[in-house]
């Protein structure tokens, strides 16, 4: 049928419709480009992969979704101009697209971006008021291409972002001919390689994706430094390209999470949320990120551990004992662990270790060592305020090198790893919405 082979569409003909090209690959449904052949005019075609024999809720839902978006007053999203079905079942949904009105749009790019100085002030090279900003770059192209009516039908982040790169992909074939106008759909794409970067673990939830991490990592490398070569003097074009570097790159060589050790391999997927280094707060001249392929995404936090114990250590722990927990900066309640409290720790692959089970809240975090130096203050957006007495099981995925530890290839260096931290939603219990970063 026509919208299980969205490959071989163009030319086809669904309804009063001629498609030219497959935009996008939603949950449930393809999108494409197509052409009124009665107003002749541009549209965007939705088209289910599933009849309403094949499955009478999910064809109902995409219809009352449909309705619902053709009522809607919100003058930034295209309305549904058509619904019907194809002589073989398949709900589609049509809306307008206005193609012309994209390239005038991003004619008045450098115009439009004027308008974010502030009252009075000339731009200058030294201003930092033309970085990129995802929400605005992305709402003004949006204003041009409907994408507006793109972001209606689903909230889900990754498939947002999906589709988003489909269509903006898309218009850069448009465009193609054009060199500056290229440029400006690229700068544009920039924010949104950046979110797609930060949120590379969202992606790829409704099967594989088009793009990979190192493609969308190299176009906004590219396009950032040449942005950053046209827009600002010579002098500063190092630091700030640097600054980008520094910005993406535990981004960029994350990997993808390697399974759990026993005995969480054996708990249902989405009972759990890991949280990995890139966000740790490191503080003092010690800690600092490391690249590791031993590691849960390929980089760890590390520093070297404090063996000096302070006065109000517990007198029976082991001589390389390590602390680490969880404090609430509101309440000020601590919850201490220690890895080796009982039997000396050895230098051996990355393990979980308890923290215990716990209530979170608005301001939390997990911390380790005496010092305190390596704080995951992220465990904090899994706190519900609409159920604050929500309890988590917590871990944390640590290793150790060093004399202390029987590694003899070390020297006179103990340090501690850490490459991820675990929370799991107890057995018998519901499990939460999961926060937006938070995998």
């Amino acid at each position: 049928m026509v919208a299980r082979d969205k490959e071989n569409l163009s030319g086809q003909q669904i309804g009063n419709y001629e498609v030219e090209s497959h935009i996008a690959a939603r949950k449930a449904s393809d999108l494409f480009l197509a052409r009124d052949v009665k107003l002749e005019r541009l549209v965007f075609l939705e088209v289910l992969r599933t009849t309403a024999d094949e499955d009478e809720n999910l064809a109902a839902r995409f219809r009352r979704r449909m309705e619902t978006v053709s009522q809607l007053k919100d003058p930034s999203i295209a309305v549904v101009s058509d619904l019907d079905t194809t002589d073989d079942g398949f709900p589609y949904a049509v809306t307008a697209a206005q193609i012309r009105g994209m390239r005038e749009q991003l004619r008045r790019f450098p115009e439009t971006e004027k308008h974010l100085m502030p009252e009075g002030k000339e731009p200058s090279a030294e201003d930092t008021w033309h970085r990129p900003d995802m929400e605005w770059t992305l709402q003004r192209l949006a204003e041009a291409c409907d994408l507006l009516y793109l972001t209606a039908h689903g909230r889900d982040d990754g498939l947002l972002l999906e589709t988003e790169q489909e269509v903006l992909a898309w218009a850069e074939r448009l465009v193609a001919d054009d060199p500056e106008l290229l440029a400006r759909v690229r700068r544009a794409r920039m924010s949104l390689d950046y979110a797609c970067i930060l949120l590379w673990d969202r992606l790829g939830s409704t099967g594989a994706i088009r793009f990979t991490k190192d493609e969308v990592v190299a176009r906004y490398r590219q396009t950032y430094t040449d942005t950053v070569s046209v827009r600002n003097l010579p002098e500063r074009r190092e630091a700030l390209v640097k600054a980008m570097e520094d910005g993406i790159h535990w981004q960029a060589v994350k990997t993808e999470l390697k399974p759990l050790p026993a005995p969480l391999d054996a708990i249902p997927p989405e009972r759990i949320r890991q949280l990995t280094p890139e966000t740790a707060t490191l503080h003092g001249g010690g800690a600092r990120l490391v690249e590791d392929p031993d590691a849960a995404a390929g980089f760890a936090a590390t520093m070297e551990v404090s063996l000096t114990k302070p006065s109000y250590a517990p007198a029976t722990l082991s001589p390389n004992a390590f602390n680490f927990g969880y404090y609430d900066s509101l309440t000020r309640r601590q919850q201490h662990a220690y890895a080796g409290a009982q039997e000396p720790l050895k230098a051996e692959p990355y393990t979980l270790y308890a923290i215990g089970r716990t209530a979170l809240g608005p301001q939390c975090l997990v911390w380790f060592d005496w010092s305190w130096q390596v704080q995951f203050p992220d465990v904090s957006g899994l706190y519900d305020p609409d159920d604050p007495r929500r309890e988590w099981d917590v871990y944390a995925s640590l290793r150790f090198e060093g004399p202390a530890y029987g590694d003899a290839g070390q020297e006179d260096k103990n340090r501690f790893y850490v490459d991820r931290v675990v929370l799991v939603v107890p057995e018998g219990r519901q499990v939460p919405q999961m926060p937006a970063g938070i995998q």
